[in-house]
């Protein structure tokens, strides 16, 4: 019963992260997002860098208060046709400014199990 009501609630968690960057998406454009993401990933490269051949990496950017928000996850690569655990792997936080100059930068290796 606790690994249903844990895995519940991760599914809510990463299905309020992608609700929050679509009610986002009307403040700025998908140009200025994809751009937010490839500053991040500059500033968030040695993050980035030891992570494993078999995970997908995968980030998302929001845009709040004049302050861009872009996180790093990695999932499982999961060869087709073929069982495969459900997780998320939170790699790394990036602030940037409104001009997209970095805040902060923070490496973050969180897991969740779905």
């Amino acid at each position: 019963m606790r690994v249903i009501t844990k895995s519940i609630s991760v599914m809510l968690f990463v299905a309020a992260l992608f609700l929050t960057t679509g009610l986002n998406s009307a403040q700025a454009n998908l140009g200025d997002e994809q751009h937010a993401i490839g500053v991040a990933r500059g500033a968030a490269h040695e993050c980035l860098a030891g992570t494993a051949s078999n995970l997908n990496v995968n980030s998302y950017a929001t845009f709040r208060d004049g302050i861009w928000y872009v996180t790093f996850y990695a999932s499982p690569a999961c060869p087709p046709n073929m069982i495969c655990a459900l997780y998320l792997v939170q790699l790394a936080n990036v602030q940037l400014d409104a001009d997209f100059k970095v805040i902060s930068s923070s490496c973050g290796f969180q897991y969740f199990l779905l």
